[in-house]
């Protein structure tokens, strides 16, 4: 928030607590986008008392926060150890006052360097027992994150705050009240702590995205304690949100230089970290992290069962990548047979067409002109992305004068046509915009032999379009 609005919650908290047996407002201990934190000293007790921006409740979305206030609501009067506890949800003065549990503890963000490896154990237990507490009324956090976990002095006791962003574990989002509603699928949380399957929202809401979700982000907290250093801090560093995305996307955590005395918790962590949401669930689970209270039986149990899971998974996906280099080699495959075919009914019988064979980053084709020695060999080359894009390429074009009839390796420019996909529907334009370059390069062809400017492996692409164009590479 900025000084002004802090400045004016400050005074609207004051005249809060002046109606409700006094006291001072003293320390501010955070702010966010929509409120701000101060500490409450009222009859010899402290509290946090949390004030929302009046201006926050006359934004479009106010109803979803007055939803997520009344989730909060359900805590009250019910204490968790590990949790801070929600002792009051006020609505006055034009705006919301949460009354909260007051712990003097160090954000443990700040503190991630200092953590004793002794102490991980037992404080990624209270986390998860945070956890399981929300749970218990349908709940889930869906901001784990450093900045919003507090720890002691001497690291023995953690809490987990901050439930702005708390939702009911449900598949419900057709809700006014909801993050999402009808097109709108606007991201809530922190992305450098986020699932990949939440954060670019390619699962539906469900029980198991929720707990994947949760398990992703405790382990995003275990790799900071047993690293000491916050998950993909490069990336962060960098200041690029795009660059962070592609590194939850893509990028292993990096567990480089680990204490050997918490190797098992690495692991643990890299399990939760897994990219694939339904593999995450199968090899990791909230009894994984009780440590000493698994015997070692139970504990070696669970790791190879998590081997195996990943083994099986290794499987399917070796199997779904083979599929999808099938399916790459056939689009390639339709795409240079509809241009032949199209090549055929427009320019047919003068020019001639000999097939070479198709991979799926090439299709080419050998085109003879009639009573010209050298004809002219066409490649078309895809490059196919990864990822959530991995059924698109993008497709350049190849060509070179020729006598030969072979798959002779074609060097220099080439010309970026379009982008290719393989649900088909942009075949058709790509079609349309080949038999256009084709045809310049045809015309430069003839004109270039009619004055017996040509020679064998002449760049085609390069004598075509001469000018530098930000379609050639």
């Amino acid at each position: 928030m900025k000084a002004d609005d802090i400045a004016h919650a400050r005074t609207l908290a004051e005249e809060f607590i002046a109606q409700r047996d006094g006291g001072k407002i003293s320390a501010q201990l955070g702010d966010g986008g929509s409120a701000v934190v101060f500490k409450l000293e009222q009859a010899n007790v402290v509290r946090a008392l949390k004030v929302y921006d009046p201006k926050f409740f006359a934004s479009d979305g106010a109803q979803a926060e007055q939803h997520r206030l009344s989730l909060q609501k359900r805590l009250i009067g019910h204490h968790c150890p590990s949790m801070i506890d929600t002792l009051a949800v006020d609505e006055d003065l034009g705006t919301c006052f949460l009354t909260m549990e007051y712990f003097a503890g160090h954000e443990l963000k700040k503190v991630l360097g200092k953590v004793p490896d002794e102490s991980i154990p037992s404080l990624i237990s209270q986390l998860v027992e945070a956890v399981l507490f929300l749970e218990q009324f349908g709940l889930v956090h869906r901001d784990i994150k450093p900045e919003n976990i507090l720890v002691s002095e001497d690291f023995t006791q953690l809490k987990l705050l901050d439930l702005g962003v708390v939702r009911e574990i449900s598949t419900d989002e057709e809700r006014a009240d909801a993050t999402d509603h009808g097109q709108r699928r606007p991201f809530i949380a922190t992305a450098q702590y986020s699932s990949p399957e939440y954060l670019f929202r390619l699962e539906p809401p469900s029980a198991e995205l929720w707990k994947a979700l949760t398990l992703y982000q405790v382990g995003g907290v275990l790799h900071d304690l047993v690293c000491k250093r916050p998950l993909f801090e490069k990336s962060v560093a960098a200041d690029n949100k795009y660059a962070l995305a592609m590194s939850v996307m893509r990028e292993t955590a990096n567990f480089d230089g680990v204490s050997p005395k918490v190797a098992e918790w690495a692991a643990l962590a890299a399990r939760c970290l897994t990219k694939d949401s339904s593999l995450r669930l199968q090899i990791v689970d909230w009894p994984d992290f009780k440590g000493g209270a698994l015997s070692p039986r139970d504990q070696l149990k669970r790791t190879l069962a998590a081997r195996g899971a990943r083994t099986d998974r290794a499987i399917v996906d070796e199997t779904r990548i083979h599929e999808l280099h099938r399916i790459r080699e056939s689009s390639a495959a339709n795409l240079i047979q509809s241009l032949r075919q199209k090549l055929v009914s427009e320019y047919s019988p003068q020019l001639r067409i000999s097939e070479l064979p198709t991979t799926e980053g090439r299709a080419s084709i050998v085109l003879s002109l009639a009573d010209e020695p050298l004809g002219v060999a066409l490649a078309i080359e895809f490059s196919w992305e990864s990822g959530t894009r991995e059924k698109f390429a993008s497709v350049h074009l190849a060509a070179i004068a020729t006598a030969k009839l072979d798959g002779t390796e074609l060097s220099g420019k080439r010309k970026a046509i379009g982008e290719n996909d393989l649900d088909g529907s942009s075949q058709v334009l790509l079609v349309e915009l080949l038999i256009d370059a084709v045809s310049e390069i045809l015309i430069k062809h003839s004109a270039l032999t009619a004055t017996g400017n040509i020679s064998e492996g002449a760049d085609l692409v390069s004598l075509t379009w001469m000018q530098p164009d930000q379609n050639q590479r």
